[in-house]
This record gives structure tokens, C-alpha cells and sequence, in this order.
């Protein structure tokens, strides 16, 4: 991947240290999952400050990796869920 992130991790273990980043990947589901997930990135990001916790929503490893390369760049990013979908830049 290479993207400095990490894409999971073993929930028990010892906090993230400082300048470490937690990525969650969640599959696509309905608008009715967005407020749960939004609010537990958030609580994550809160409890393991100073390290940088995201939610990436999304089936589309591509723009998954490319959207985890963007959050090790963006320093101050932290506690969002983002979604890529392929669709988002489309025109009509």
C-alpha cells in the first residue's frame, strides 16, 4: 500500500502513539449507517489523540488507497469519514 497508514489494527492493544494514523475502511452501505459511523470515528479520534484517526467509506481499493495517501499528507485531518464512490466527481 504505502500510504503510511494503517488500515486496521487489533483492537485491546496498546493506544496509538504520537503521529500514528488509524484508517478505518467500512463497506458501502445505506445513508441510514452514516451517523453511527461518523460518530464512532469521532470518539476514536477524541480517545487516541494525539495520533490521527479517519474513516474511509468505499469499495473501490484504488480510490481507498488513493484517499489514505491524501489523509498522511493532510496533517490535520483527523475524526472524518470520507467517502469515495467513483461517482462524486461526475457530471451529468
Amino acid at each position: 500500500m504505502g500510504h503510511g497508514l494503517c488500515p486496521s489494527t487489533t483492537f485491546g492493544g496498546p493506544p496509538p502513539r504520537a503521529g500514528e494514523e488509524i484508517a478505518l475502511i467500512f463497506d458501502p452501505a445505506g445513508h441510514e449507517h452514516r451517523a453511527w459511523r461518523i460518530a464512532a470515528v469521532q470518539e476514536l479520534a477524541r480517545e487516541a489523540a494525539p495520533a490521527r484517526v479517519n474513516g474511509v467509506v468505499g469499495d473501490d481499493q484504488e480510490r481507498i488507497d488513493d484517499t489514505l495517501a491524501y489523509l498522511a499528507a493532510a496533517r490535520g485531518v483527523t475524526g472524518q469519514l470520507l467517502t469515495v464512490d467513483g461517482k462524486s466527481a461526475e457530471t451529468r
